[in-house]
């Protein structure tokens, strides 16, 4: 369930062009004027080529993942992020995400441009501490 809505005239409901009109704000009372100008300006058609992507609170959360596993076959990748706990006993899957090889080419070239920036800006990442503890080994029990 999402946040309860705001829109410029105050009311709570979806106005009929609700669909086309860009993500909407959560209801801050105290905050009401300055809510109703942004919403406003959000309101405006999105320019040509742009996309407006709808999310709730959680997903705008994140999530933290210190273990990827990722497997594939002919049509697909499978990338498991996991949350392995401070004792490393036991860990909990988080997400699934399944996508197209070209995809996942697109994500590892996005991904390792994003790091050279980062590196760039920060200095190197250093990956693993020098003799740190191997690996854990992995697998999925239901």
């Amino acid at each position: 369930m999402g946040l309860p809505l705001i829109f410029p005239s105050g009311q709570q409901e979806r106005p009929p062009d609700a669909e086309k009109s860009a993500l909407p704000l959560p209801v801050v009372p105290s905050l009401s004027l300055l809510g109703e100008a942004f919403m406003a300006e959000q309101q405006q058609p999105p320019a040509p080529g742009q996309m407006q992507i709808k999310a709730d609170e959680k997903e705008l959360q994140g999530l933290y993942s210190n273990l990827l596993m990722i497997h594939h076959n002919v049509e697909e990748f499978t990338l498991n992020f996991i949350y392995i706990f401070p004792n490393g006993a036991q860990g909990k899957l988080l997400s699934s995400m399944i996508v197209s090889p070209g995809h996942a080419k697109r994500i590892w070239r996005a991904l390792g441009e994003n790091l050279s920036r980062y590196e760039a800006q920060f200095g190197p990442i250093k990956e693993m501490p020098e003799g740190g503890a191997p690996p854990p080994s992995v697998g999925f029990v239901q």
